[in-house]
């Protein structure tokens, strides 16, 4: 038979930001690793990275933060802890944190990382958003 006309796109598009290169991170805060700009829309959030070259047991947070208003929102969030050590014997944590956001207006998705001591590397880094037709969060 013949073909017919092409339909709309599907609601799903891929966001991805990735950075291999360390970034450190030192006890005082969060550090900024990347961001990531998403359109309007529903989210399904994706961070992974891994620490290394911890120079004091710590405990490392790294979390996605959002520069705006959302509807849903479900905060990627990881804590571990860092056991320092000689030079290659210190604890390599890895971290894989999944969230969700819905949001009317675009957004500047930022992944981020702090220390409770010393100074670690953060490498590796990705944050993926895709983006789905509907969110549907339970508390």
């Amino acid at each position: 038979g013949t073909d017919g006309t092409d339909g709309a796109p599907g609601p799903s598009d891929v966001y991805i930001s990735a950075h291999d290169a360390g970034f450190d991170v030192a006890t005082g805060g969060y550090v900024a690793l990347l961001t990531l700009d998403v359109p309007a829309g529903s989210y399904q959030l994706s961070l992974t990275a891994y620490g290394t070259g911890a120079d004091a047991d710590a405990i490392l947070t790294c979390r996605v933060t959002a520069s705006g208003a959302t509807t849903a929102w479900v905060q990627p969030r990881q804590v571990v802890g860092i056991v320092s050590g000689p030079v290659g014997a210190s604890t390599n944590p890895g971290i894989a944190a999944d969230g969700a956001i819905s949001s009317a207006g675009a957004q500047t998705l930022t992944a981020e990382c702090g220390v409770t001591a010393g100074t670690t590397s953060i490498v590796a880094t990705r944050l993926t958003a895709i983006k789905t037709g509907s969110l549907h969060v339970t508390p």
